[in-house]
């Protein structure tokens, strides 16, 4: 998973490639995911549209460490302030994504999953009774601009659904 392996074919063949199982079967894996997700350490995600799911890390922490530690090594030596500004940079617009799915999930009482296409760029689908209620986009700025917000808020509310049409800037 540090190495930004999500389905559990992507992780077994990952843990294969480096000798730690016998044979690149995710069923051989599974069951210790599992485990990770009961106790609490991995969340499980549908792929909309697909018959799969994605795992992730539920604490952002973890996730950029064991990121940070496969990627740059960072068990073995001391990191740099500008390294950790860049390695932070680089991943929190994932960890915001995931964050803003599995909390608008949680607040529209939807089951969060993830989208997947080539032709498109949607970072979540949220779904009520496996069927997609809201789709999202989230983008990741460094600053916010109050003037822009207020339009968009203002923007939503003429939508007469705003609570299936979300962008965070």
């Amino acid at each position: 998973m540090a190495a930004g392996k999500t389905t559990s074919g992507e992780i077994s063949s990952h843990l294969f490639s480096r000798g730690l199982i016998k044979k690149d079967d995710p069923g051989l894996i599974r069951q210790y995911l599992s485990n990770l997700v009961e106790f609490g350490l991995l969340r499980k995600i549908r792929v909309y549209g697909k018959k799969r799911f994605i795992y992730k890390h539920t604490s952002p922490l973890m996730r950029i460490f064991y990121y940070a530690d496969e990627k740059y090594n960072i068990s073995e030596r001391a990191l740099s302030e500008a390294e950790m500004e860049r390695l932070v940079g680089e991943m929190m617009p994932r960890v915001v994504e995931d964050n803003v799915r599995e909390l608008l999930a949680k607040h529209l009482g939807l089951e969060e999953s993830v989208a997947e296409a080539k032709d498109f760029e949607v970072n979540g689908c949220l779904l009520r009774f496996k069927k997609p209620e809201v789709a999202l986009e989230v983008k990741w700025r460094k600053s916010w601009r109050i003037r822009r917000w207020g339009r968009l808020l203002k923007g939503w509310r003429g939508l007469g659904r705003a609570e299936n049409d979300f962008c965070s800037r």
